[in-house]
C-alpha cells in the first residue's frame, strides 16, 4: 500500500513540473486578458497539485497499525460452510452428512409437486397464449382422467 502511495507522490510531484512549467511559458502573456485567465487556470491548478502532495506526504507519514484480522477460512471451506447455513445446518456438521440432509423447509411430498404442477396448468388453461392453453388443458384432463 505505501509503495503504491509513493508511487502516487512521485507522479504528482513530477505533474507538478509539468504545470510549472506551462506557468513559466504563459508568463510572457501577463497583463493580456486572455493570459491572464490563462494563468488564473494554471495557478488554480498548481494549488490543487499542491494540497494533494501535502495529503500524500500527510499520509505516508503517518505510522502504520497492525490490523488484527480473525483467522480466515479457505474457499474451500467457505463454500462448505455456505452450504451448511442455506440448508439450514449447525457449522460444525461433517460434509457427509450435510449432503444427504434435505434443504430446511423444502421437503415436498410429490403430491404437493403434483399439485403445484396443475396449478401452473390451470393457470395457463385460463391465460396462456392459445399453444399453452391447449398444452394444459391437455395435461389437466390427462391428471384428471377425463
Amino acid at each position: 500500500m505505501r509503495e503504491a502511495m509513493q508511487a502516487g507522490l512521485d507522479a504528482l510531484n513530477e505533474s507538478r513540473d509539468d504545470v510549472t512549467n506551462t506557468l513559466n511559458g504563459y508568463e510572457y502573456g501577463k497583463g493580456f486578458p486572455s493570459y491572464d485567465r490563462r494563468i488564473a487556470i494554471v495557478t488554480e491548478q498548481l494549488e490543487k497539485h499542491d494540497a494533494a502532495i501535502a495529503k500524500m506526504q500527510e499520509a505516508l507519514a503517518a505510522p502504520v497499525e497492525p490490523i488484527e484480522s480473525e483467522p480466515t477460512q479457505t474457499d474451500k471451506q467457505a463454500w462448505w460452510a455456505g452450504y451448511r447455513a442455506g440448508k439450514g445446518l449447525p457449522p460444525d456438521t461433517p460434509r457427509q452428512d450435510a449432503i444427504a440432509a434435505p434443504v430446511a423447509g423444502m421437503v415436498i411430498s410429490d403430491a404437493e409437486i403434483d399439485e403445484i404442477h396443475i396449478k401452473a396448468y390451470r393457470e395457463w388453461a385460463l391465460n396462456g397464449s392459445r399453444f399453452y392453453r391447449m398444452f394444459a388443458r391437455a395435461i389437466i384432463a390427462k391428471v384428471e382422467g377425463k
